[in-house]
């Protein structure tokens, strides 16, 4: 789809997530609430895939569903997928239309409601059409047993070009309310927290444009292990192949002499001593950019090139244009070198507002 399409149909569907706002409303059976929409998934915003692989070989493979009626369809007959306490899981989710987010809730007190602290899960990125990991986080307190889980995907753009970020959605969709989306409903089952639990909220920072660092939430000693985007981790005190381990290490952790622009994969798990390790932590993706003016990033004569400002830090003073004063100024540099005299176009034809 082109961005002038894309841009007219993103305009269309604000402008009339804009005036739904005025008749949209959620009805209940039994006691939980039924999100109603203006469009429901007729435009390809849906879940068509939701897949979850829990503890004891458990799990939901829901593919291909396409779109309900009414934008909603109660899951709650297949059978529970097993979550630990302390256990952060990846759902595989897909939308027909690439420019959706997506929020999980559980109903861990059996309320039949969703309160602000039961959402899991929110992923204020595009789902993609061929599947995005979205990344749920069990507390470690999470009431053990069978409870009902909330899946949403919604067109964000409920207020023209500011999108509603992911943990702003509303269960209900009462408020604020998205014109476009559908919601599935499943149940899991909450297992105590396995002795030896992997750690969670893998965060990786740069630090120059060879080097970051890796944070994580858990105490004791670890193993990290890092790659080439979509390589199989290892287990144990083993590397994967094309993996390479850092061990023993704790939070925050470095890893220097990475290669420029390249994307990578790190896992962190727990060494438990006599138990052995645990699983590894959810998978986290990074690219190492240069954002500093000595090491300004080659656009070449011809061809393309793909990168971002993603992990960038301040490195100049805030911007002031027209009277706008921006305090953030994540800028990443580059340098071109024409190959002869004469006029230069530069296309940018690829942007996420999300970055």
């Amino acid at each position: 789809m082109s961005k002038f399409t894309q841009y007219l149909k993103r305009t269309n569907k604000a402008a009339l997530a804009t005036l739904g706002l005025l008749s949209l409303s959620f009805t209940s059976q039994a006691q939980y609430c039924i999100p109603m929409s203006f469009s429901d998934c007729s435009d390809g915003d849906q879940i068509n895939t939701f897949i979850l692989n829990g503890a004891n070989s458990t799990s939901i493979n829901d593919p291909s569903t396409g779109c309900a009626a009414d934008g909603y369809d109660d899951k709650t007959g297949l059978a529970p997928v097993s979550l630990a306490q302390g256990v952060a899981y990846s759902a595989t989710v897909s939308s027909e239309y690439d420019e959706d987010y997506c929020a999980i809730w559980i109903d861990f007190d059996n309320s039949e409601s969703f309160e602000p602290g039961e959402l899991v899960a929110a992923h204020s990125s595009f789902i993609s059409p061929t599947g995005s990991n979205v990344a749920i986080n069990i507390p470690l307190n999470a009431a053990l047993g069978v409870h009902r889980m909330r899946v949403m995907v919604a067109f964000p753009y409920i207020d023209w070009f500011d999108p509603t970020p992911a943990d702003e959605f509303d269960p209900c969709n009462e408020s604020p309310e998205w014109a476009y989306g559908e919601v599935h409903d499943y149940m899991i089952n909450i297992l105590p927290a396995p002795s030896c639990a992997p750690p969670s909220n893998i965060i990786v920072n740069n630090l120059s444009s060879s080097s970051v660092q890796v944070e994580w939430t858990g105490t004791g000693s670890f193993a990290l292990e890092y790659g080439p985007q979509g390589f199989t981790p290892g287990a144990n005190a083993g590397a994967g192949a094309q993996g390479t381990v850092i061990s023993p290490v704790t939070s925050p952790q470095t890893i220097e002499n990475l290669a420029l622009l390249t994307t990578y994969d790190v896992y962190v798990r727990k060494d438990c001593g006599a138990e052995g390790y645990s699983n590894n932590s959810l998978v986290v993706s990074f690219q190492v950019i240069s954002d500093e003016c000595s090491d300004a990033i080659a656009i070449p004569s011809s061809g393309s090139l793909s990168t971002s400002n993603n992990g960038a830090t301040e490195s100049m003073d805030p911007i002031t244009c027209e009277g706008f004063i921006s305090s953030l100024a994540l800028d990443v540099w580059y340098t071109f070198t024409p190959e002869e005299t004469g006029d230069i176009t530069l296309d940018i034809d690829e942007w996420d507002i999300d970055a």
